[in-house]
């Protein structure tokens, strides 16, 4: 008999300590690894398990992607915000991840797509909370968090000693039908600010938020509710507002934090972009699915910022559960693409959070508009490309208010720009909110190109560098459109169409994104692409029916179509179609979404003049009228046009 010792950690679940029998029986007789008696120790030389990586059916082991961790970790609690001139950020915390998901029918959200946002995630948390805790309690899983949103449980060790006597109990675990997969990483989480300076020249946070197309405050993100998921609380000294919101029992062991309080600076408060938004925040220490739980489940935020960077190199569970979160709750997720960091080569690699394809992975600008030569820049994936954008990251001065002059470099400044950009764009256009995936979309199209720049989607800056004017006039033009694929689909299906006049002289920009159901992952960190659900996107000329004036195969997270300066004798129009793939005689069709499964999908572009087609969708009113949808989300209403049998030949309404 085992006891297993719950942490001391001040969860927002329920803590309890369980007794429960360890089975030890299940591959001592393989040479995978050498099993540990109760009282033997773990090799001081940690490399000894790395290379002996557990990967069997269900069951992933994936230590080697961190690199110079030992037996206990080192941790230090210092911040390096305030550190000295030039030192490296030295404040990461390292921990034993088990990520467990679980296998049970997913959620069917075409029912809960009509409800409000709060709505529909108390929906999503009494399905999946339920389900999530009766697993756990099922199964013995002990110091367990269970999702709110998704089907999937974490335990945290604080090192690989602690993990290593239930390694084989979570093996066994798998057994159970219950259990989809359980992923074990070593996770090394660290702010994304890498240092400080006082070298010249300086960037002036007044002179970045002109760079960025900040320059007046008529919306200053008032109620929007920004999550920042951070080492801790903020100084108060470098964010003073009184939009922030604390929990003193979740909080009364978390000392403020300079970075914390440099990035929600830069966000909002008194200085920042969104002057008036309502500030939650959320220690990384107590882990991401804890932090989702609090800062969606509880405070219902609308965007997360997460300046925080870990070591996987590789679309992980980790991504996927993110990109669950994001998918089903309708939160956006900006972070920050990391740094890289002397002495590793590995750091160069975007990581695990970054990569997940529905958030917004934010790089690193200096002053003379060029790619911050420390921002983390290159993705694995060869499907993933990231960061989508950037955003001044290289000695950053004054901002929060600061007179010293020091500059900040690091990309987790970097993100928060981002972060309050959406926030007024929010307040503005309150449309955006729980769209992920038209405002990655419109974020990109409006991005401006960094110095060498040549392509719209750059391998090291994404779109560039982001720019709220631009977006700004993308929204007030209803340039953008969206569509639901429903893995119910057939091949072929339409999933919108966006009309749009061709001016003459312009040249076209549009930006393509989508939110991924998080069904797909690469657990063994060998795949370098994931499954993505394959679409025709064309581009068809009205007044010439059948001509495409282009068209690309859309398989990836992002994609760009470019119409070069119209020198036709007048405008045009055209419309996107975005079509299900196997709309070609011999084109294979696979659904990667599952039954069950759906993702958005957003354009937005530039230099064209969009045009209202109120045929996107129907929904009926009344007897006698039915909402008439156009894909930008605009509506007017109609009267019902009858068929013989009584139906409106559009919304389909009986009379």
């Amino acid at each position: 008999m085992t006891e297993i010792i719950m942490f001391k950690r001040k969860d927002i679940l329920m803590k309890k300590t369980l007794s429960i029998v360890m089975t030890l029986s299940l591959l001592l007789s393989t040479t995978l690894f050498t099993t540990a008696t109760e009282t033997e120790m773990l090799p001081e030389d940690s490399i000894s398990i790395i290379e002996n990586n557990i990967d069997v059916p269900k069951f992933t082991e994936s230590f080697k992607e961190s690199v110079n961790y030992t037996n206990d970790f080192n941790v230090n609690n210092t911040n390096s915000v305030s550190g000295t001139n030039g030192n490296e950020n030295s404040d990461d915390e390292d921990y034993v991840s088990v990520f467990i998901r679980f296998d049970y029918p997913s959620l069917d959200l075409s029912a809960l797509r009509e409800l409000d946002v709060s709505e529909r995630r108390k929906a999503v948390k009494d399905y999946y909370y339920t389900k999530n805790t009766e697993l756990i309690a099922e199964l013995g899983l002990i110091n367990c968090t269970a999702s709110y949103f998704a089907p999937y449980a974490e335990i945290s060790y604080d090192s690989l000693a602690e993990y290593y006597p239930d390694r084989n109990f979570y093996v066994s675990t798998t057994e159970d039908d219950s259990i989809s997969h359980i992923d074990v990483d070593v996770i090394e989480i660290s702010p994304d600010t890498a240092t400080v300076a006082t070298s010249s020249p300086l960037y002036q946070f007044s002179q970045a938020l002109i760079d960025v197309g900040v320059t007046n405050n008529e919306y200053d993100g008032t109620g929007i509710k920004i999550g920042v998921y951070d080492d801790g609380i903020p100084d108060a000294n470098l964010f003073p507002t009184n939009k922030y919101h604390l929990d003193e029992e979740l909080y009364q062991d978390v000392e403020p934090s300079t970075h914390c309080g440099f990035v929600a600076s830069i966000a909002g408060g008194k200085y920042g972009i969104a002057k008036n938004a309502d500030f939650y925040f959320f220690p990384y220490t107590k882990g991401i699915v804890n932090g989702f739980n609090y800062l969606i489940g509880e405070c219902d935020v609308d965007v997360i910022n997460m300046s925080v960077s870990n070591s996987a190199r590789r679309y992980s569970y980790a991504s996927a559960f993110i990109d669950y979160q994001i998918n089903i709750t309708g939160c956006i997720i900006v972070t920050s693409a990391g740094n890289i960091k002397p002495g590793n080569e590995s750091s160069i690699n975007i990581g695990a959070y970054a990569l997940a394809v529905n958030t917004i992975a934010v790089g690193g600008s200096d002053a003379n508009f060029n790619l911050y030569s420390g921002s983390t820049r290159i993705s694995l994936m060869e499907n993933i490309l990231k960061p989508d954008l950037v955003a001044p990251g290289a000695n950053i001065a004054n901002s929060g208010g600061k007179t010293d002059n020091k500059g900040v470099y690091g990309t987790s400044g970097s993100a928060p720009f981002v972060t309050g950009i959406i926030a007024k764009l929010m307040h503005e256009f309150p449309n955006l909110k729980a769209n992920p995936a038209l405002v990655r979309a419109v974020l990109m199209a409006g991005c401006t190109h960094l110095s060498g720049q040549t392509d719209n989607i750059d391998e090291f800056a994404g779109a560039g560098l982001v720019n709220y004017e631009n977006s700004r006039s993308i929204m007030s033009k209803n340039n953008f459109s969206s569509g639901m694929s429903y893995g119910s689909d057939p091949a072929n299906t339409v999933i919108f169409e966006s009309w749009f006049d061709y001016p003459l002289l312009s040249t076209m920009n549009i930006m393509i994104t989508r939110d991924i159901p998080g069904s797909n992952v690469t657990p063994s960190g060998t795949e370098k692409d994931i499954k993505f659900q394959k679409y025709r996107i064309r581009i068809i000329n009205y007044d010439v029916p059948g001509i495409f004036e282009q068209e690309i195969v859309f398989d990836s997270n992002v994609a760009n179509m470019q119409l070069l300066k119209n020198v036709q004798y007048r405008s045009y129009r055209c419309r996107i179609q975005v079509i299900k793939r196997g709309s070609v005689p011999g084109d294979l069709y696979e659904n990667v979404l599952g039954e069950d499964g759906s993702e958005t999908i957003s354009v937005a572009f530039t230099g064209a003049n969009h045009v209202h087609k109120y045929t996107a969708n129907y929904l009926p009113l009344d007897t006698l009228r039915h909402i008439s949808c156009c894909s930008c989300g605009q509506t007017l209403q109609e009267t019902h046009v009858f068929n013989d049998s009584g139906d409106c030949t559009k919304c389909g309404y009986h009379q």
